[in-house]
């Protein structure tokens, strides 16, 4: 059975520019089959592979979120573009549970 399902943002592109309207985007994820709390990670990396933000999480079993706001490790705004977000779960023993798509951030 899987254990990381319905991984998801809730929309495609948004605009983090403080404007109080799309300035982040959620990343919606689920857990499942899981009884002992296992570490999930976050990863939003642009189109070159490297790795802009990070967010670490013990989760267990159910429905999770998790809102990015256009910003890199250092705080700053990334640059307009199309990057990956990736959800993965750290499995002991066997091989992580992951998933990705793509977000565009436009200022």
């Amino acid at each position: 059975d899987q254990l990381l399902v319905n991984v998801s943002a809730d929309i495609g592109v948004f605009t983090p520019n403080r404007d109080g309207i799309n300035d982040t985007v959620t990343i919606r994820y689920d857990v499942t089959n899981v009884a002992p709390a296992l570490e999930v990670e976050v990863r939003i990396f642009d189109l070159s592979g490297r790795l802009v933000s990070t967010h670490l999480e013990e989760r267990s079993s159910g429905r999770y979120r998790y809102a990015w706001d256009g910003r890199n490790q250092a705080g700053e705004l990334v640059p307009p573009g199309n990057y990956v977000y990736a959800v993965s779960l750290k499995v002991p023993g066997s091989a992580d549970a992951e998933s990705a798509g793509v977000v565009g951030v436009a200022y």
